[in-house]
């Protein structure tokens, strides 16, 4: 956040996050949330989110 931009316009935020079956810290990890968050508007809220979901437990 800056002075000319309060939004954080241009700001990327990669993320690689586990998916769990609950909130729980010690629930059951069955994949991953992977994705790029970029603050997309110089003056208001707007924020471009790619996101994918890998899951490596479950059903094939």
């Amino acid at each position: 956040m800056t002075a000319k931009y309060p939004t954080s316009f241009g700001s990327v935020t990669m993320i690689d996050d586990t998916l769990t079956v609950g909130p729980d810290s010690n629930s059951t990890i069955v994949g991953r949330a992977q994705g790029i968050y970029g603050s997309a508007n110089q003056d208001k809220g707007a924020l471009l989110m790619i996101l994918n979901f890998v899951f490596t437990t479950g059903k094939v």
